[in-house]
């Protein structure tokens, strides 16, 4: 399934648009409701917004998009602006509720 799709890395743009579509299937219309509430999430953000939404950690997601995890945190740091959570909201939660 998508887990497993990960792990076996996503490096490539084709790689990611295949999970895209499979992700969509799984979970309707969460990227196309995500870019309709805040259009200025970049695809770097939605990519770490979706692997956010199937429980995978910093560390796990560092490994996948070859950064740091100092690079994730910064990242996600930055979706939580755009999303205009309050601190103690949890991103994960509500990605999952989208």
């Amino acid at each position: 399934g998508l887990e497993q799709m990960v792990n076996d890395n996503l490096n490539t743009d084709k790689e990611w648009e295949q999970f895209k579509d499979l992700f969509d299937k799984v979970h309707s219309g969460f990227f196309s409701g995500l870019k309709d509430q805040f259009p200025d999430l970049s695809e770097h953000e939605l990519r770490l917004c979706a692997y956010l939404r199937i429980n995978l950690r910093n560390k796990e997601i560092a490994r996948i998009l070859n950064v740091s995890p100092g690079t994730v945190n910064t990242t996600r740091y930055r979706i939580r602006k755009k999303l205009r959570l309050e601190p103690e909201a949890s991103l994960e939660d509500y990605l999952r509720a989208f």
